[in-house]
């Protein structure tokens, strides 16, 4: 495992729980529960994803694909987060929210009722500010924007797309954190919203 500059994680691979999360205050919603799984069967939406793999990466940059999340729920009305083939994306697959009823998640506060979620299980070495970022593709303003947060607490401004056509990286908020294990989600906001990567970063600057 390389120390990488300013950061040092590592990922974790087919947990079955995360352990002594620490206390994050912010003025947002209660924390959604970060379910637990049993790490088996095939990998599907609402089971683990025992294949999960998170490697770190040079110049300060945890590089995630997105498909390779730990766990995935689907929404309360069938919205779920989709792998898509495609040679344009990392690894030629990004994940879409999908449904077939277009209903759209746009109240950060009520997402336990409405959005699907896709979690990822870090551990962060250097305490400090990362700031999270998502390589993003909207086709206009109706698929453009993605909930995002750690600890299971949604942060109450989306990360927004404003370049339709293209992949590129949005940058969202820092969040102080301590060393040790967290969780990083994606919620539904707009369906067919893509996301392709995530990063946690010691700079705003987009990758």
């Amino acid at each position: 495992m390389r120390m990488s500059g300013l950061l040092a994680l590592i990922a974790l691979a087919g947990c079955d729980r995360v352990f002594g999360l620490p206390a994050f205050s912010r003025d947002a919603p209660a924390a959604f529960d970060v379910p637990t799984f049993d790490g088996d069967g095939p990998h599907s939406p609402g089971d683990a994803r025992p294949d999960s793999t998170i490697a770190d990466a040079p110049n300060g940059v945890l590089l995630i694909e997105a498909e390779q999340y730990a766990a995935e729920v689907q929404g309360p009305n069938g919205h779920d987060w989709r792998e898509v083939n495609d040679s344009t994306a990392s690894g030629g697959i990004f994940l879409q929210v999908q449904t077939d009823n277009q209903i759209s998640c746009l109240d950060y506060m009520v997402l336990a009722t409405c959005a699907t979620v896709v979690t990822y299980n870090v551990s962060i070495a250097t305490a400090g500010v990362y700031y999270v970022q998502v390589r993003m593709f909207a086709t206009s303003a109706g698929d453009q924007s993605i909930w995002y947060g750690v600890e299971g607490v949604p942060n109450n401004v989306p990360v927004t797309q404003p370049n339709f056509g293209t992949w590129s990286w949005v940058v969202g908020n820092g969040f102080n954190l301590s060393a040790g294990v967290h969780s990083l989600s994606l919620w539904q906001r707009q369906t067919g919203a893509r996301a392709d990567m995530l990063a946690l970063t010691v700079t705003a600057s987009p990758l």
